[in-house]
């Protein structure tokens, strides 16, 4: 399992293209534009079924929200430099899994891929069952690697912090990164309905991912950086009086399952911040609503 929490270095040009996924499915059709689709389109810049063409250095992104099932590995992303392709999940949620039946995805050399706001999920595979990346460029900030078939990483990958793996395949060294993780203390069903429209692996306490990334690196890779305030299923982050940010998709709420959790957190917050709009202000949601539907998510409904 691979999930993909952060966004990962995006790049432009002048003549870049926008193809968009409208269909969670993996078998192609004519008025629907499935993920392999696009990634074929954005290879050969050429429209395929109902996928627009790509021009060489593109963006894929979503107007569905959900889990891709693959039932075999995505066409291998041949994007050739200096173009690149960015598969962007932003405004949706989406979990790329290879059903714990075949590889995700495969990047040719001298390409550069850029995943944004996305999960890759039960991969397997000979090597790098999430990704089988070969001397690419890809890079990896606040996300956890585990349990993957084969290793969790292979070929170039470029640490930007804050990633954690339970084995030695990514040879992680930046700041906050580790290797050989033993107490991640995933959640031991995997994948499950935490919240939110997809699911996610939750943390339990004592996790090694829990309270690592400072609020000022708690950021997309996106050029501004974004802060980012809440996790896959939607709740806060970090979590009400915290100063850090958990690593990976998920949040671990200190305060989720007490009685009251949601007025306490918004005590917390209006005491922390001078105020719920000044709160909102100050964590970047667009308004109090939100910022109070965040809250309810965090309290686990």
């Amino acid at each position: 399992m691979i999930a993909v929490a952060f966004a990962l270095t995006l790049s432009t040009a002048a003549h870049a293209a926008t193809i968009t996924v409208t269909s969670l499915a993996d078998s192609s059709g004519t008025n629907i534009c499935i993920l392999r689709d696009a990634i074929t389109a954005a290879n050969t810049m050429t429209a395929t079924n109902g996928c627009a063409a790509g021009s060489g250095n593109d963006t894929i992104n979503f107007s569905v929200t959900g889990t891709i099932t693959l039932g075999s590995t995505l066409p291998e992303i041949a994007n050739v430099a200096p173009n690149s392709l960015t598969i962007d999940g932003t405004g949706q949620n989406i979990t790329i899994s290879g059903n714990n039946m075949v590889q995700v995805m495969q990047v040719a050399s001298s390409t550069t891929l850029n995943l944004r706001n996305l999960t890759i999920a039960h991969g397997l595979g000979a090597f790098g069952g999430g990704i089988g990346n070969y001397t690419a460029t890809l890079n990896l900030k606040g996300t956890i690697l585990a349990a993957s078939s084969g290793g969790n990483c292979s070929g170039s990958i470029t640490d930007n912090g804050y990633n954690l793996s339970d084995d030695n395949s990514c040879g992680f060294s930046a700041t906050g990164s580790h290797n050989n993780v033993t107490n991640l203390n995933l959640a031991p069903k995997g994948l499950q309905n935490n919240g939110g429209p997809t699911q996610t692996i939750a943390l339990e306490a004592g996790s090694a991912a829990i309270d690592k990334i400072p609020v000022a690196d708690c950021t997309d890779q996106s050029s501004p950086a974004k802060r980012i305030t809440t996790d896959q299923p939607g709740a806060l982050r970090p979590d009400v009086g915290e100063l850090l940010c958990d690593i990976g998709a998920y949040e671990f709420q200190d305060l989720a399952g007490r009685p009251n959790c949601h007025g306490k957190s918004v005590s917390a917050l209006a005491q922390q911040y001078g105020g719920l709009n000044a709160a909102a202000s100050a964590l970047s949601f667009p308004n109090v609503q939100a910022l109070q539907n965040a809250i309810t998510i965090s309290c686990g409904g």
